[in-house]
């Protein structure tokens, strides 16, 4: 009897260190707070993530909501065990390529599920997310079922519903920390329901009492509560303006949730409620563009239009050129998903939109009758009117002027954006003047042909490069019909090079060294397909291909960046009607 129990005692003592839990029984976490916190200002290094599915929908704060990372909270500290991250993938939610989930396994560590019941090197996480659904089908039970090793530098990540996991540790194994970009910390405290119900007798009394509250931010709570429900014309003129007022006013004050809900609030906004409606958010996105993208992002197409529209107005009030600029530049911003590039895209063509609508009733002049001679005076005076279309960046306008020559056949609408493009990023629009050249090479009267040189005061580039001085050279040729032909690299070339810059770099991505060898083709030279094999190696070391784009500098400079910050630049080159690739990873004969 006492051998036996000797042998019981060993083989228990045995058990305890197979499992490593001789001294700790179970995984804690005591550190984990599982209420996250209402955010109201935002910062620089936060940014909002709407919740596309259910994976972590057991607390409200992460049901059909919108969460907020710190995109700086793993520069200040490591990745723990039960840190809800913001992580990259390429499931769960497809449209953002971003999810969130649950730090369950730490690099190193083994984790083991079976039964619904996580264990951690042997040991059981005792946390309330160190279980999961429990099924009487034991079939669907098993299919939770997971033994694994976790890498260093990677992490389990699971949502708490497990049935509700379509990306993280379930679906993809575990996620190298590269992947992982931020930590959840709080959330804006309301969820959006797609279709806003009308305001019932409650709710109105409840808005139109805002007054007589004390302070403003009591007053703020109120109006905000259920501004999304509010039919601004139902409401009453007077009582609208009132309110919009005391909201343009207070905006600075208005918390992040109060953003996206006044946001919602487009119906029945006309006049002076439509400006003042339009000054709000239009200041909010002057000052604070990647928010009021993210803030757009979350909310229905409709409303999202109607905003990006009101948005513009009051752009159109301030440098709209300038707000464009700016507004594109996002596209290659960092911490942009596609999403939010298609917020942009949309708010890039309100700003067009309402550009368009202001250049209307311009005295610009579209056409004239053909001249009776060839003189200095009258190609001056066209010359003039094509430069003020120009300025004026009215493609709608420069496609007409440029339809009335058959050598602008094949041009249309968007060959007219891009030659307003070109002289925009390339010279100082605003001050351009064509200056008569009648020395200059192309100057011939006698033919109807007129040279002139463009001066904005500056010189952009090299002074030095024959095309810094092919571009600042403007001619203007009349036709047999009377129509005048303008002679520069941003009318000829320009229009078409951004297409072909992109259709090169196709070429290389698809690794179609046949097909590029022929696009390289010279007029005078037969580009072989080892060139071409090369050029496309040259750029798989350089880039990463997959994620490289192709992105305009200026003149006919491009570069081709990755994701990982990588780039290569080349230019296109031009003449004799004929256009091509200048790029060190080409080997040109000769």
């Amino acid at each position: 009897m006492k051998k036996a129990k000797t042998a019981l005692v060993a083989a228990l003592t045995l058990g305890l260190l197979l499992s490593g839990c001789m001294e700790k029984r179970a995984v804690m976490d005591e550190t984990t707070v599982h209420d996250l916190p209402i955010i109201d200002t935002l910062q620089p290094n936060q940014r909002l993530h709407k919740m596309n599915n259910d994976a972590m929908a057991g607390a409200k704060q992460f049901a059909a909501s919108t969460v907020v990372v710190d995109l700086a909270a793993y520069d200040r500290k490591s990745i723990a065990r039960g840190d809800v991250v913001y992580y990259e993938t390429d499931a769960g939610n497809p449209l953002s390529g971003f999810d969130v989930g649950r730090v369950v396994g730490l690099p190193g560590e083994k984790v083991k599920i079976r039964d619904g019941r996580i264990s951690i090197d042997g040991c059981k996480l005792d946390t309330p997310y160190g279980s999961g659904p429990q099924f009487s089908n034991t079939d669907i039970q098993a299919e939770f079922d997971r033994n694994i090793s976790v890498p260093d530098n990677n992490y389990f990540i699971i949502g708490d519903v497990w049935d509700r996991n379509f990306s993280g540790g379930f679906v993809e194994g575990t996620i190298p920390s590269s992947r992982v970009h931020g930590q959840v910390i709080g959330w804006l405290g309301s969820t959006l329901d797609d279709v806003v119900p009308p305001l019932d007798a409650v709710q109105f009394e409840s808005v139109t009492s805002w007054h007589s509250l004390n302070s403003n931010l009591a007053k703020l709570d109120a109006i905000l509560k259920y501004v999304a429900q509010i039919n601004w014309h139902a409401f009453g003129q007077e009582n609208a303006l009132e309110l919009l007022t005391f909201l343009y006013n207070n905006r600075d004050a208005i918390s992040a949730t109060g953003k996206i809900q006044l946001m919602r609030a487009t119906d029945g906004l006309d006049g002076a409620l439509s400006e003042t409606y339009a000054a709000i958010v239009g200041e909010w996105y002057s000052s604070d563009r990647p928010h009021m993208i993210q803030s757009l992002a979350v909310l229905p197409t409709d409303q999202r239009s109607m905003v990006a529209a009101y948005i513009a107005k009051q752009s159109g009030y301030g440098n709209l050129e300038q707000t464009i600029t700016e507004t594109n530049a996002l596209l290659d911003a960092e911490w942009i998903n596609p999403p939010e590039k298609s917020v942009v895209e949309g708010l890039l063509a309100a700003f067009e939109k309402e550009r368009n609508e202001r250049l209307q009733g311009s005295d610009v002049k579209l056409s004239k009758e053909a001249p009776t001679k060839f003189d200095e005076q009258s190609a001056q005076s066209d010359v003039d009117d094509f430069i003020a279309v120009l300025k004026a960046d009215n493609a709608d306008a420069l496609d007409r002027l440029l339809s009335h020559s058959k050598a602008y056949a094949d041009y249309g609408l968007e060959e007219a954006k891009e030659i307003i493009r070109g002289f925009r990023e390339n010279f100082d629009l605003p001050k351009l003047i064509a200056v008569p050249n009648p020395s200059g090479p192309s100057q011939d009267p006698g033919i109807g042909q007129f040279e002139f040189q463009l001066d904005d005061g500056r010189i952009k580039g090299d002074k030095s490069s024959s095309e810094a001085d092919k571009s600042r050279v403007l001619t203007l040729r009349y036709g047999e019909d009377g129509a005048a032909v303008f002679g520069n690299p941003y009318v000829h070339y320009f229009p078409f090079a951004e297409r072909m810059a992109q259709q090169y770099l196709e070429l290389v991505r698809g690794n179609k060294a046949e097909e590029l060898a022929g696009f390289l083709n010279p007029d005078d030279l037969e580009i072989p397909v080892e060139v071409a094999k090369r050029t496309i190696g040259s750029y798989g070391d350089a880039v990463e291909l997959k994620s490289a784009v192709v992105r305009y500098v200026r003149g006919f400079d491009f570069v081709v960046k990755d994701k990982k910050g990588a780039s290569h630049s080349f230019s296109i080159v031009y003449g004799d009607g004929l256009m091509g690739i200048k790029d060190e990873f080409v080997e040109y004969p000769g």
